[in-house]
């Protein structure tokens, strides 16, 4: 995540600075770095240093070539004046009733802030506490926005850790002299109040494990929200652009109504008795056998539906939704040859089924799945990310909907890719990009013949 976390320490005597921070560098030297020609106030004060201009902890990332490292001040010369701001801003108006709490504030083309403030107990300190705050800056404030909830989260929990910190040294410190009770009777704070934060939290290493904290958060910021591209345009509706001459717009019928009424199968929507209508309901039915259903139905394996027209009818809308348009073929009473066998609908169970599945709907409201399918060693890719889709109890009916229509138009992309490919030439590395694999081939298969 390409950001800087700061934090940040109002100084009774110097007011906002900030003490300590972390930056992710990509193709920074760290030998290189200097802060010879970096402009920044210098106090010698124990409240506004930390860890000097000769330290700095690193930490890296080897998969990514990605370094964190962390130092007094800000690395980057850019940075310096806008992390000063978002300090003073963090500690003094963009803050909450009770001191403590986030804001999300915005700024110019240098960046936007995610600060999060909070107080430490000091029996030293005016009001007996001192006030100090976690700033992020980051330029994408999109970006800032979409992960606002992860960062705060784990921005209040380091918060919480040195507060428990400071609160055992301030009770130790209260149970062996009462700061409040001497003040009153002097008048006054006589004791030195430019405390560091080793001091207040009693851990000599604390700016070590502010690093590792602000490292890992820095990190795991890149991974919790990632962006992937979709290959080619969305499908057009059937219906788009096509209206009557009185102006009214043309709605086509559903394939599967359509062809059930001419076989005489279906009369009313009223005879359908239990309307099966998410993957969801099919995946209960028939629960362990859910998977090998979606593996036939998605690389061309023959699916008969026995026994019961108005369950397999709930089964065709389903499966509809989870092929492209233009695998969206229904054969009745017949088992066609070649790639474009899809879904047969038939009363009887078939003979001599070969490369098949039979799901009979038997009169209990029971369904039986017979497989006389050879299943590869490992499944599609495309076959496991629906199943794991459906087996995810966060997904509402909407979300699951949603994302199974997000993976198809995905899936179908790709082999379209594929398809303004010549024949003659190498699709390895075209493949690769597309990050299919020799498991994905039975898929690909299937889909190429009908999407030409």
């Amino acid at each position: 995540m390409n950001a800087v976390i700061a934090l940040n320490h109002f100084c009774e005597s110097h007011g906002p600075n900030v003490v300590f921070t972390t930056t992710t560098l990509r193709e920074t030297n760290l030998n290189e770095i200097s802060f010879k020609n970096v402009l920044f106030e210098r106090h010698n004060c124990p409240s506004c240093n930390s860890i000097g201009l000769e330290t700095g902890y690193n930490s890296s990332d080897a998969e990514t070539n990605t370094k964190f490292f962390s130092s007094q001040h800000p690395v980057l010369p850019d940075t310096v004046n806008v992390l000063k701001v978002a300090a003073t801003r963090s500690l003094s108006c963009e803050t909450s009733y009770n001191k403590n709490g986030g804001f999300v504030f915005f700024g110019d083309a240098s960046g936007h802030i995610l600060s999060h403030t909070f107080h430490l107990a000091d029996s030293n300190a005016r009001g007996l506490f001192k006030l100090y705050s976690i700033t992020i800056l980051m330029k994408d404030k999109t970006f800032l926005l979409n992960t606002e909830p992860f960062l705060s989260q784990h921005l209040e929990e380091i918060s919480k850790e040195l507060q428990g910190y400071a609160d055992k040294i301030y009770e130790k410190e209260q149970s062996e002299s009462s700061q409040r009770a001497t003040r009153l009777n002097a008048g006054r704070i006589t004791s030195n109040t430019k405390r560091s934060l080793m001091d207040l939290t009693g851990k000599t290493h604390i700016y070590g494990m502010l690093h590792q904290n602000f490292a890992w958060l820095l990190w795991a910021g890149a991974r919790y929200l990632s962006e992937s591209i979709t290959l080619g345009t969305p499908s057009a509706p059937p219906w788009l652009g096509k209206e009557t001459e009185e102006g009214f717009t043309m709605v086509q019928l559903d394939k599967e109504d359509f062809l059930l009424k001419q076989l005489g199968k279906l009369t009313t929507k009223e005879q359908i008795l239990e309307e099966i209508s998410s993957p969801r309901q099919i995946y209960q039915e028939t629960t362990e056998n859910f998977p090998l259903i979606i593996f036939s139905l998605l690389t061309g394996v023959g699916i008969y539906l026995v026994n019961d027209v108005l369950r397999a009818q709930n089964y065709l809308r389903v499966f509809k939704n989870l092929l492209p348009e233009a695998l969206h073929k229904v054969f009745m009473n017949e088992f066609p040859n070649g790639a474009q066998c899809r879904v047969i609908v038939t009363e009887k169970m078939p003979e001599n089924c070969t490369n098949c599945l039979v799901i009979e709907f038997k009169s209990d409201n029971q369904t039986e799945v017979k497989s006389f399918v050879s299943l590869p060693a490992k499944m599609p890719t495309l076959v496991t990310k629906i199943v794991k889709a459906v087996k995810e109890e966060a997904f509402t009916e909407a979300v699951l909907e949603k994302r199974i229509k997000v993976l198809v138009e995905e899936w179908k992309n790709k082999v379209q890719c594929l398809l303004k490919m010549n024949k003659n030439q190498d699709t390895t590395k075209l493949k690769k990009v597309l990050g299919l694999q020799v498991h994905d081939q039975p898929l690909i298969n299937f889909w190429m013949t009908n999407l030409n």
